[in-house]
Parts: C-alpha cells; sequence; structure tokens
C-alpha cells in the first residue's frame, strides 16, 4: 500500500496550529506500524521555511504546468530516521 499525505503544514518544519501536529505525527506512526509493509510520503507547499530545512533534497522531477514552472523535491522529515527494520522514517515531497 502508498500512502500520501498532502498537507499545508508539518511539525516541525512548519507550524501554525494543531494541523502540523497531526500531519507530522501520523505518518510516523502509520510507518511504524509492525505490520505495515507500504510506502508513506508527506505533499508540502515549497514555503522558503520547508526547503530551508530540508536536508539535501532531490529533485524527482522538473515540469510546466499552466506555464509555471515547478519542481518536485524528495527529502526526510527531520528526526525521523532509525536503524530499525520497520523504521519510521518519512519522506517529504516539496513542490518548489
Amino acid at each position: 500500500m502508498q500512502v500520501l499525505f498532502v498537507t499545508s503544514e508539518l511539525y516541525p518544519l512548519i507550524k501554525t496550529g494543531g494541523l502540523a501536529d497531526v500531519s507530522g505525527a501520523l505518518p510516523k506512526a502509520l510507518k511504524s506500524v509492525k505490520s505495515f509493509a507500504g510506502d508513506v510520503k508527506v505533499l508540502l507547499p515549497g514555503y522558503q521555511t520547508v526547503l530551508s530545512q530540508l536536508e539535501e533534497p532531490k529533485r524527482i522531477v522538473t515540469m510546466t504546468v499552466l506555464g509555471q514552472h515547478c519542481e518536485l523535491l524528495l527529502g526526510v522529515v527531520p528526526n525521523t530516521e532509525s536503524q530499525t527494520k520497520h523504521d519510521a522514517q518519512v519522506d517529504i515531497i516539496v513542490i518548489k
């Protein structure tokens, strides 16, 4: 199963209210469930605050949408690295 969370804020990258807390906790919790065999990613707008916190983002696609240049960058949500087999690392896709 592949799960994509789409949100406007994500703790610890950008937070204005409770949505960031839920958006930050739910993907990590789902990914850490031992019986979950899928992939979890979070899609976020490319706010400058978010872009400045991504470590070594990788460009996964460049495209033109409605005449506007945009890129999708793949990174990792800070503080989600794990050394276990059922790792809770959460990937983030940022629309720039």
